[in-house]
């Protein structure tokens, strides 16, 4: 039986399971392993072309799918808002946003002639992997512990589930990495890196409620940083 749940101060949902945990697990363990497997897969058989197009492109597509899934079953069910409103809401911070992106982009490589499994490396990290990490780790995840404890709590505007779901982005990035054969340095970076980003993105998505502002702002980051 549904029950009501409020997950902010101006909207309340729906879910099917008033437990959260379960829901948040079986969200975050699937990203979890599909990425581990993609990783793995991708070091067995590093110089498989056609393997290697498969893993960039793939992964992030299946998980986009299952997550949209698993919000149609309402596990949970969480606002996704409109990407229209966050683009005409923001144009012009959008607008300067994108300009410092692509010459960042420029300056980093971006452009240059690339093999198709390059091109499909960029559609992956700059328009993949954002959306499915936004939906999961921000939509899903903070709805579901929007429902625990940790929903009441917050410290200087800062709510502590936007804190929680960032630090298992972070730990989940840590151990792919790890896995995936960088350095120690370089794991220690990206998961600072990411449990900063992901308070950001998590912020945001619990101010807006609407999950498209992170990803865009997502989007242009790593378009932005790409080398």
């Amino acid at each position: 039986m549904a029950k009501v749940i409020r997950i902010s101060d101006k909207r309340v949902v729906k879910v099917a399971d008033p437990k959260p945990w379960p829901d948040a697990g079986i969200n975050c363990g699937v990203y979890f392993g599909v990425m581990l497997i993609t990783v793995i897969l991708d070091r067995l058989f590093p110089f498989t072309t056609p393997l290697t197009c498969v893993l960039v492109v793939v992964p992030y597509l299946l998980l986009t799918v299952f997550i949209l899934w698993r919000q149609l079953l309402q596990r949970p069910e969480f606002p996704m808002g409109s990407p229209v409103a966050a683009v005409l809401r923001l144009m012009l911070v959008w607008a300067g946003a994108f300009l410092i992106a692509a010459i960042l982009a420029y300056n980093n490589g971006l452009f240059r002639p690339l093999t198709l499994v390059g091109k499909l490396n960029h559609v992956g990290t700059i328009l993949e992997e954002p959306i499915a990490q936004e939906l999961i780790f921000r939509g899903a995840l903070l709805t579901s512990l929007q429902q625990t404890q940790l929903g009441k709590l917050a410290s200087y505007r800062i709510e502590a589930t936007a804190v929680a779901g960032a630090a298992i982005f972070a730990v989940i990035h840590a151990i792919v990495f790890a896995t995936a054969g960088f350095t120690f340095s370089d794991v220690v970076l990206t998961a600072a890196t990411a449990l900063i980003m992901g308070s950001l993105y998590g912020w945001i998505y619990l101010r807006t409620e609407n999950v498209w502002y992170g990803v865009f702002l997502h989007m242009l980051i790593n378009f932005g940083r790409w080398g």
